[in-house]
């Protein structure tokens, strides 16, 4: 995990105040990558017209979707995790900062 390794750098002193704020404007580029990803998957689902005798396909392509929207989900929960976890170091970081 990429929050772990930075909290262990940062611990360590082997990261400074710039690599992680990068760490963070990554880890919020991955955040927009994911919602576009989930957007596009609504509208794909939005303009899907289904022809007479292709329930079958539509049926596979709901699978495929669905399958796809778990990673979605799970590809957030991530996001929102690191984001959490950065922030949280970034506070404690601040805090030995402003003791030093």
């Amino acid at each position: 995990n990429v929050v772990a390794l930075s909290c262990a750098m940062v611990d360590d002193g082997l990261m400074d105040e710039s690599s992680l704020a990068r760490q963070l404007r990554e880890t919020s580029n991955l955040r927009l990558c994911v919602d576009q990803l989930e957007n596009t998957l609504a509208d794909r689902n939005a303009k899907l017209e289904v022809p007479f005798g292709f329930e079958k396909d539509l049926a596979a392509a709901n699978k495929k979707t669905e399958s796809l929207q778990r990673k979605v989900d799970s590809l957030r929960a991530d996001c929102k995790n690191d984001q959490e976890a950065i922030k949280k170091l970034w506070k404690e970081y601040e805090g030995v900062k402003v003791a030093v």
